[in-house]
């Protein structure tokens, strides 16, 4: 435990309230429960954040700080079920509009202004209060093609030359 804590900065864990073994073992070793989740959705919503945590959270703790970091986990666990759903909603629905404005081979199009909006208010889904900015949202958009994660997200749900795309939309309509 002392390594994972120590070493591995682990902060936090979910145990099983059912397994009183589990919960009077952590407990012994200082752990305290700090949040219930109540329903599935609840769940898988917590596993979505927290499986992006042990991908991406050293790195974007690196870049963005601690308390941008866990002010969009707290945006995030805290949203209601519609609220989530609206959220997963809209990253299918941006997709489908990157290939409607890559059809039209213009980044300062409507159809591209429209996506460039729809990312937009999903970048905002997922930054603490007060955070989004247009000119923090046109960096986050270059570093899309600087890292290979995002070019091969983005091509390959919409296709080769998405993520330029992407870019090039958000920066000609979000000033």
């Amino acid at each position: 435990m002392e390594h994972g804590i120590s070493k591995l900065g682990i902060r936090e864990l979910t145990v099983n309230e059912q397994n009183p073994a589990a919960m009077a073992f952590y407990e012994a070793h200082g752990f305290r429960t700090v949040d219930r989740l109540e329903t599935d959705e609840q769940l898988e919503r917590w596993n979505k954040v927290q499986a992006n945590e042990h991908r991406y959270g050293t790195e974007a703790r690196e870049r963005y700080g601690n308390e941008a970091v866990d002010a969009s986990r707290e945006k995030l666990l805290s949203m209601s079920d519609a609220e989530w759903e609206s959220k997963e909603e809209l990253e299918t629905a941006i997709i489908d509009q990157l290939k409607r404005a890559m059809a039209q081979s213009d980044p300062a199009s409507e159809t591209a202004a429209v996506l460039a909006k729809m990312h937009a208010r999903w970048i905002q889904m997922h930054c603490g209060e007060g955070a989004y900015t247009p000119e923090a949202h046109n960096g986050l958009a270059d570093s899309y093609l600087a890292d290979q994660r995002f070019v091969d997200y983005y091509d390959s749900r919409a296709g080769k030359g998405a993520t330029d795309f992407l870019v090039a939309a958000i920066h000609a309509n979000i000033v």
